[in-house]
């Protein structure tokens, strides 16, 4: 692991090689007027010297102009070695965008033969190809940052929410606490209600990342799967949204409630999409891993951890091109492994557990914003009670029009069987394999030759879109280490 930390406020550094290239030039147009004015020195100084076998004054002068002479060369051999050094530097940049371009065009190639479904999903193909790649095409589509006032389109998916037991709980000490308690496999969001001392309420939100990486078609029962990863970049509704929203509406959460959002990968991308449009006073945004940034305003504390060689976190094309959210907002980068090994292909720079590393050792660094970020969590700390609920979710797979019953095909009307007479004072004997006739009698209510009707049992109750916490099997579970 690294323990060196890149803490800035954030924004993008555009390198714009056609000014490199200007600049050189201004440097070669000022290396030739150096270089013109030291051949008029060194004339100078020529006829100072030839004059000063007359006067040795001017001889002296003329000696002095000569040095003088040799130290603006020098000035002019400095502008020509910038010029060659900016010409270079462009040629580089130039170099590397031209790669990064390739990258993705191979990367649109194999992610077009992945939708055969020979390959796995394009998502994890492209990831594989190179961050360079992944930046290039994040600028063209232009998916890696949400924007003020975006909202995402499309239709709602459906889905089933599952509501787990309330636990009492504390405030998060610090932001590896706080990461901490994204969910792992047990829910998909944590949801805690804070009481504050004048009887309002304040809620957190830690909401997991993706689960099912073999789903990518959205027909799996899981909702935090490719498919949804794949909609909510483009902008689009996606099944794991929708369950944090109906998460949000099941523990009571009302429109303009303090919000602390923390989530990991695709949860990262659905906090960013709820402190943009869910309606709410987010306090704090607090993403790790987030293929995307979410451009908060300056009410918003927001805290990107980002790992150098996370590529999933390079999705957010470098994220936008100026600094978010309020005073102290900070982009902390890291390498979380150092040392390059066949573990890199299991993406394990993005697991939850390496990333609460990371917010570990913010806590500890004397950097002045990390100091911002405890007194946001801090305001938590008043409260007078603390209930944390686990939710999770499944997709509901939509329901179609039932393809017409086929009519049975025409064929000759079959002869009614005649039921068997019993004698008088004889009992009936059935033929074998025809079912029992039965005849008059005293103790018979329903009539001779007619089976008794079925009596109607209770019908169905619908099902309902929220499962309560005492007739739901689902139970939130205690928060465990997580494996990634």
């Amino acid at each position: 692991m690294s323990d060196d930390l890149d803490i800035r406020a954030g924004g993008v550094v555009a390198v714009d090689t056609a000014s490199l290239r200007a600049a050189a030039d201004r440097y070669g147009v000022q290396h030739n007027a150096i270089r013109d004015a030291v051949a008029d020195l060194f004339a100078q100084a020529q006829r100072l010297r030839q004059s000063g076998s007359v006067v040795g004054y001017v001889s002296t002068l003329g000696w002095e102009l000569t040095q003088t002479a040799h130290a603006v060369s020098r000035c002019a051999d400095d502008a020509r070695a910038i010029q060659a050094d900016l010409d270079a530097l462009a040629g580089e940049y130039e170099d590397v965008e031209w790669r990064a371009v390739q990258g993705w065009r191979v990367a649109q190639g194999v992610a077009g033969f992945a939708n055969t479904g020979l390959l796995p999903a394009p998502w994890v193909v492209a990831m594989g190809l190179g961050a360079n790649a992944m930046q290039v095409g994040v600028h063209r589509l232009g998916t890696g940052v949400i924007e003020p006032g975006e909202v995402l389109t499309g239709p709602r998916p459906p889905v089933h929410l599952r509501v787990g037991q309330p636990m009492c709980t504390v405030p998060p000490s610090d932001l590896a606490d706080g990461l901490g308690r994204v969910p792992d496999d047990d829910a998909r969001v944590r949801i805690e209600t804070y009481t504050m001392p004048d009887g309002a309420h304040r809620y957190a939100v830690y909401i997991a990342g993706t689960r099912a990486f073999t789903h990518w078609r959205g027909d799996g029962p899981d909702p935090a799967d490719m498919q949804s990863d794949l909609e909510l970049y483009l902008g689009e509704h996606a099944a794991a949204d929708e369950v944090v929203r109906r998460a949000l509406a099941a523990a009571g959460v009302p429109s303009g409630a303090q919000l602390y959002l923390f989530g990991h990968s695709q949860g990262g991308m659905i906090a960013g999409r709820i402190a943009i449009d869910g309606g709410y006073d987010t306090r704090l945004l607090v993403t790790a891993g987030s293929p995307t940034e979410a451009a908060v305003g300056e009410g918003t504390l927001s805290v990107q951890l980002r790992h150098t060689d996370d590529l999933v976190q390079s999705l957010t094309g470098g994220g936008s091109a100026g600094p978010v959210g309020a005073p102290g907002s900070m982009v902390v980068q890291r390498t979380a492994d150092p040392v390059p090994w066949l573990r890199d292909i299991a993406l394990e720079a993005h697991w939850i557990s390496d990333y609460v590393e990371t917010a570990r050792q913010v806590d500890a660094s004397a950097d002045p914003r990390a100091g911002r970020l405890h007194d946001v969590l801090g305001e938590l700390a008043a409260a007078t009670a603390v209930t944390a609920v686990q939710y999770d979710g499944t997709r509901v797979a939509p329901s179609g029009p039932r393809p017409p019953t086929p009519a049975p095909s025409p064929g000759p009307a079959a002869a009614p069987r005649p039921a068997p007479v019993p004698s008088p004072g004889s009992a009936s004997v059935p033929s074998p394999g025809s079912a029992p006739v039965l005849g008059p009698g005293p103790s018979s209510a329903t009539p001779t030759g007619l089976a008794p009707s079925p009596s109607p049992g209770p019908a169905p109750s619908p099902r309902s879109e929220v499962s309560h916490p005492d007739a739901s099997p689902y139970r939130a579970l205690p928060r465990r280490p997580s494996a990634r």
